[in-house]
C-alpha cells in the first residue's frame, strides 16, 4: 500500500479568515520593507545631503526596488501559501472584592477588614 503524498492533499484556503490572515500579513511585510527602503534614504540624505548629483536617481532606484520586492512577495503569499493568523493572547485577571478581602464580624455585629 503506497502512503500518501501530504504535498498532494494541501489546497488553497479561500476562506474569510485566511483571506483576512493573509491581508494582515502582507501589510505587516510592506511596513517593514517600506522602514528599510525609508531608512536607506535617511542614511545616505544624512551623510552626503540631498542635493548631492545623482541624488534623485538614486532615491526613485531605491524606492522602486523597494516598492518591487512589496509587491512580489505578496504575489507570492497569494500563489504559495495559506496563512492562518494566531491572534494575541489577552489575559485579564477581574478581582471580586467579595473573594479577595476576608471580612470578619466581632460580637458586636460590627465589621472588621
Amino acid at each position: 500500500m503506497q502512503t500518501p503524498n501530504k504535498i498532494n492533499e494541501i489546497t488553497k484556503r479561500d476562506d474569510i479568515y485566511s483571506l483576512k490572515s493573509s491581508d494582515n500579513l502582507k501589510e505587516a511585510i510592506n511596513k517593514k520593507i517600506k522602514k528599510v527602503f525609508v531608512g536607506a534614504l535617511r542614511c545616505i540624505e544624512m551623510r552626503f545631503g540631498d542635493s548631492f548629483s545623482g541624488y534623485e536617481q538614486v532615491r526613485r532606484e531605491i524606492l522602486r526596488l523597494g516598492n518591487d520586492s512589496s509587491r512580489e512577495l505578496a504575489e507570492i503569499i497569494d500563489k504559495s501559501f495559506n496563512v492562518e493568523m494566531i491572534p494575541e493572547i489577552v489575559t485579564i485577571k477581574f478581582v471580586n472584592p467579595e473573594k479577595d478581602f476576608i471580612k470578619e464580624r466581632s460580637d458586636e455585629g460590627s465589621e472588621t477588614v
